[in-house]
């Protein structure tokens, strides 16, 4: 890999998009040692060059025909893990990664990718074992929950505004559950709308929605949470974003539940059954185990027949 040639690109990014050295550096690599790598006087790995160009919102993919040997090896190997995690193949994931983990070394960012992958499978498997016991479901989530708090100790160890994130480390904080209030979720939005490209917003819009709108609606912000649910769904234009679709629908269905604090009436109770059989056929169309709690929900909320649910 020619570092004059990614230097200039890095930089050329950083200076278009007005972002200072010290605050894309910031939780990857000193200052000082980021002012040597942008004016090619120091070797930078693949990793962190990917980590710079993603914090800008730019697509590492441009630097695949730089890239030979080892270097074009390890980003072979990483495309190849996060291909069997969008295909929801948690078994060949976790081989990729065993191999991949095997190969890296210590270089944190390495480590950090490592982390937070497994934690995506581990998540994945809960989502599609359904002979798991909830024994077991308990451990997985705990265990997914370490993985992803270490990961983010590593490049994040404080949040704060203004703040850049690569796509780990957006995929972390989306995914953790501790701690994330509402300020810093309106910052995400904020950041991923500004920084990132087309198709990476298209990713990443809806599972920033969903998880903004689910603390609106812990907090009682029932309409801002139904608004932010319907930016979500109307964000979703391919595969990868696809996935959330569910889960936005079945939240709405919960939210619109709780609005107003009165039971809802025969309108309100039909949009409910709507949002949640959208819900059950996509979640069960990718055998997804929360099909059967969107059908519990139902039951006890009065709303199957409204839909003709068996």
């Amino acid at each position: 890999m020619d570092r004059h040639k990614v230097a200039n690109i890095i930089s050329r990014c950083r200076r278009q998009k007005g972002v200072q050295q010290e605050v894309l550096c910031r939780g990857i690599c000193s200052n000082a040692n980021y002012s040597r790598i942008e004016s090619g006087d120091a070797e930078i790995p693949l990793v962190m060059v990917q980590a710079f160009l993603e914090r800008l919102g730019v697509d590492p993919g441009q630097l695949e025909q730089l890239l030979e040997g080892e270097d074009y090896s390890f980003y072979r190997k990483r495309r190849d893990i996060e291909k069997a995690l969008q295909d929801g193949l948690d078994a060949q994931a976790g081989k990729l990664l065993d191999a991949y983990e095997g190969a890296v070394g210590e270089d944190r960012l390495e480590i950090q990718y490592v982390k937070y992958c497994r934690a995506q499978v581990a998540h994945l498997h809960m989502r599609q074992d359904a002979s798991l016991n909830p024994g077991e479901r308990e451990r997985l989530a705990r265990d997914a929950g370490q993985l992803l708090q270490e990961a983010e100790s590593l490049t994040i160890p404080q949040r704060r505004r203004g703040m850049l994130l690569s796509r780990t480390e957006l995929g972390i904080l989306l995914v953790e559950t501790e701690g994330i209030g509402l300020d810093e979720m309106q910052y995400i939005q904020d950041f991923v709308r500004r920084y990132y490209n087309r198709e990476w917003k298209e990713e990443y819009l809806p599972q920033v929605q969903l998880k903004y709108a689910g603390l609106l609606a812990e907090e009682g912000e029932y309409d801002r949470a139904l608004a932010e649910i319907r930016q979500g769904l109307a964000a979703v234009t391919s595969g990868k974003s696809y996935r959330c679709c569910a889960d936005l629908h079945f939240l709405a269905a919960q939210v619109a539940g709780r609005m107003n604090g009165k039971v809802p009436g025969k309108k309100e109770q039909k949009e409910q059954a709507w949002e949640c059989w959208q819900a059950y056929r996509l979640y069960d169309m990718n055998r997804n185990p929360r099909a059967e709690e969107v059908k519990d929900y139902m039951k006890t909320a009065g709303l199957a027949g409204l839909v003709g649910f068996p």
